[in-house]
This record gives structure tokens, C-alpha cells and sequence, in this order.
């Protein structure tokens, strides 16, 4: 192993690496933090711009729903795992801006949220969002993932639909 009190350059990308890993640990203990904090069990997506803060009606689709949309999508099992984690994990993010504001949230001038207590003790939320915004956010965890889905996917649409009617039936 080389020594690195004999090569300052060396050092020096040692030590941008080292600070550069200690971020990405904060971030990810941060990340997990606020999912202990609180549990989201599913989404529910509504129609239209905004959901309305006194329906809480709509599609609601939970980890394995998520990962039922991906998989009549195509995605590999274990892709379709990480994916819906992932998008479970950027809705959870988002908590903690959204807890500081009253009942129905804006939390950007994009995004149009909502977010319900669900059960009981107060550690569980469900999130309601638009469908065009679930779309977005799903089809950006996609892409992390090197798949390549558009919001206006024909495909997506379709998957969605078909998890619902299974969902339905059930």
C-alpha cells in the first residue's frame, strides 16, 4: 500500500473521497431517520391538478403494487424492489417540509400534495398527490435505474390500470 505521507496529491483525493463518503453517509442516515419517523404505507393518487384535501379518494398503491406496475412494465424483479423503495424513499424526504404547514400542502410551485394520518399513534402517513406528479416521480426513479419511461408513457398508463383492476377484483 503506498503511503500517504510521501505523496500529497494522493493525500489530497484521499482526504476529497474520505469527506465526500461521510456526506453520502449523513445523507443516507438522514434519509432513513425520517423513514423511522414516519411509515408511509401506500400513496393515493387522485385526478386532476390538486387533491382535495377532504377526499381521500383514488387509486392507492402500496410497495407491491409499485412493484407490480414495474414488473408488467418489464423491470427486472430486484430493479423493481429498489425503484419502489426509491420512490417511496423521495416521497418521505418530503415529509418533514411537509409537516410544517397545514393540512392540504403545497410544497412547491410543482407539486401538490396532501398528507393524511393513517392508523393509529400517528406513525403512519399516507401521501395523496396527483396522478401527472406520480407519473413524473416514478418515471425519474426509472431512469436512475437505466430504464427509459417518459410521463406520458402508453405503457405506464397501461401498467397502472392493470394493477388497479387486479386490485379491484382482489
Amino acid at each position: 500500500m503506498t503511503d500517504l505521507n510521501c505523496h500529497p496529491e494522493v493525500r489530497a483525493r484521499h482526504c476529497a473521497l474520505m469527506q465526500q463518503q461521510q456526506k453520502q453517509q449523513q445523507q443516507q442516515q438522514q434519509q432513513q431517520e425520517q423513514q423511522q419517523a414516519l411509515h408511509i404505507p401506500y400513496l393515493l393518487i387522485q385526478q386532476g391538478a390538486s387533491p382535495c384535501p377532504t377526499q381521500q379518494e383514488g387509486v392507492r398503491y402500496c410497495r407491491d403494487g409499485i412493484r407490480q406496475i414495474l414488473g408488467c412494465m418489464g423491470v427486472k424483479h430486484r430493479h423493481a424492489f429498489k425503484i419502489a423503495q426509491l420512490l417511496f424513499l423521495r416521497v418521505g424526504s418530503h415529509l418533514p417540509e411537509l409537516a410544517k404547514k397545514p393540512h392540504h400542502r403545497r410544497v412547491s410551485s410543482c407539486m401538490h400534495w396532501a398528507v393524511w394520518p393513517h392508523g393509529k399513534g400517528g406513525a403512519e402517513v399516507c401521501v395523496s398527490l396527483p396522478r401527472s406528479e406520480f407519473y413524473e416521480l416514478l418515471c425519474t426513479c426509472l431512469v436512475e435505474h437505466n430504464y427509459k419511461c417518459t410521463p406520458s408513457s402508453e405503457e405506464l398508463r397501461v401498467a397502472c390500470r392493470c394493477v388497479f383492476c387486479c386490485c379491484v377484483k382482489d
